[in-house]
């Protein structure tokens, strides 16, 4: 069994005992965390900062490692001054989405060049806990060392503890090459706490420098979701649990992001805003110190509470009249995936009461608030028919616009287990989008479509692909059977 962190306690002993170390400190093991975000956006690397918030907690931690500024920049990937100090990085983590994969595999085959003998470690929603799953994941990644899935911080913290000893670590919601470990794992999320990058000074570095502008910031007010949809990883890592956020600690995030004028966007990640009271303060809070700030600033969501809240209109009404998106579209979205309630069961959406959901539309109708439908095409159990009935019943609530998606198979989801796949007769294909195309803005984009000489314009023989997994068949309809019907 190959022990990387042994291979380094063997390397320190062997210099101690030649007298490199001798009567000294041990020189503490660099780590440099990575969260690419989209190239189009200067997204602060919030999940390597919630770790390293977590890490500053542990005095021993803090003694034997030294975590240098965390990168979030896709142009790291050509910059060869970042490249070169990999040499002196013991551990290189990444956090990995669908957008960045193709990235990190990238960055992280070029770190195991320059540097063989450092650690690779893989999080994030990409790496799979499914054990079958995983077996794959890293039989194509046999440059990561060690991965983990799920909600991360403790388990990071428990890694840290124990490498470098002489017993490779075996934590709880990881996996090497040699060794799946999920012992204990269903408990691990309620013992994760939320934690305050930007109260704590772990991100006080960005905002230091005046090149540094138009940073977009994440906020967590809490973290989780009680819902599992089919087709959705969020309930599913962490159990179906929420876990709230202090408030006064929220608060003070707030008050110090609403300070730097560094920032252009702050987006709030939760999957339910608005469940909570506190949730109508934070909007409040948000609203008044945006009328005081004379710098632009916008506030984006990830999601409102999927069955409504006692707290949700008023929300809404203040994001509408103060907290503008950085598009200025003031459009509320509204996620009901489908309108049809035998296909909401089969994606574990029957706990959602769409009549809620359909019932907010309405009100912010009547009060001439737009409001957008976000749907799924192609969930299981649809048809040409209730795909239609749900376009209409968008028509009948006075829904402005309709944003529909591709049904993507995503890690950590039932839609993405062999057993629920068997199940609903779900055949799926691989889409390959050029990075390229994901790094072009849309006036680029539109130029090189009105002179079609894509081909022409792009050479992708040294690209990178981003790789997505779409349904295009279940038993309910086939590849053209929702498309193309007349």
């Amino acid at each position: 069994m190959i022990q990387f962190p042994k291979l380094i306690a063997e390397r320190v002993d062997q210099e101690v005992e030649c007298g490199k170390y001798r009567g000294m400190f041990l020189p503490r093991k660099k780590v440099q965390l990575v969260s690419l975000s989209y190239s189009s956006g200067n997204w602060l690397p919030y999940p390597a900062a919630v770790l390293i918030s977590r890490c500053r907690q542990e005095p021993n931690i803090q003694k034997s490692y030294q975590f240098v500024s965390p990168a979030y920049q896709t142009k790291i990937l050509n910059d060869s001054s970042f490249l070169e100090q990999l040499r002196v990085i013991d551990i290189f983590g990444l956090s990995n989405w669908i957008w960045n994969q193709c990235l990190n595999d990238r960055l992280s085959k070029k770190y195991k060049e320059i540097n063989p003998r450092g650690i690779v470690l893989y999080g994030g929603p990409n790496v799979p806990e499914n054990e079958e799953l995983a077996e794959k994941y890293r039989s194509q990644r046999l440059f990561v060392d060690y991965f983990f899935f799920g909600p991360a911080e403790e388990s990071f913290v428990e890694f840290l503890k124990k490498l470098g000893t002489s017993q490779e670590p075996k934590v709880p919601g990881t996996f090497s090459r040699d060794e799946f470990n999920s012992l204990n794992l269903k408990s691990r999320h309620s013992q994760n706490k939320i934690n305050y990058p930007y109260v704590d000074g772990t991100l006080e570095e960005f905002f230091r420098s005046e090149k540094n502008n138009s940073l977009i910031a994440t906020l967590e007010t809490n973290r989780g979701c009680p819902y599992g949809c089919s087709f959705c990883d969020w309930g599913g890592v962490t159990r179906n649990r929420i876990i709230k956020s202090i408030p006064a600690k929220t608060q003070d995030s707030i008050q110090f992001l609403m300070k730097q004028k560094q920032i252009s966007e702050i987006c709030i990640a939760d999957a339910n805003f608005g469940f909570f009271a506190e949730d109508l303060s934070y909007t409040k809070l948000l609203s008044r110190l945006k009328y005081e700030r004379t710098e632009p600033l916008s506030v984006g969501l990830c999601g409102f509470a999927k069955n409504g809240s006692p707290y949700l209109e008023e929300i809404i009404s203040m994001f509408d009249k103060n907290l503008h998106n950085r598009h200025n579209n003031t459009v509320s979205k509204v996620s009901f995936q489908s309108h049809d309630p035998e296909v909401l069961k089969r994606a574990h959406r029957e706990n959602i009461k769409t009549n809620k959901l359909q019932s907010l539309v309405a009100n912010l109708s009547k009060n001439k608030k737009p409001v957008q439908a976000e749907m799924i095409i192609g969930l299981l159990g649809e048809t040409t028919r209730s795909w239609l009935d749900s376009i209409q019943k968008n028509v009948d609530l006075r829904v402005k616009n309709q944003l529909s998606f591709p049904l993507l198979v995503l890690p950590n989801t039932p839609l993405s287990q062999s057993s629920y796949r068997k199940k609903y007769e779900i055949v799926t294909k691989q889409i390959r989008i050029t990075d390229q195309l994901m790094n072009i803005d849309l006036k680029g984009y539109q130029k090189l479509r009105e002179a079609k000489k894509l081909k022409a314009k792009l050479d992708y023989s040294h690209d990178e692909f981003h790789s997505y997994e779409v349904v295009t068949q279940c038993y309910s309809y086939d590849p053209d059977g929702l498309i193309n019907h007349r």
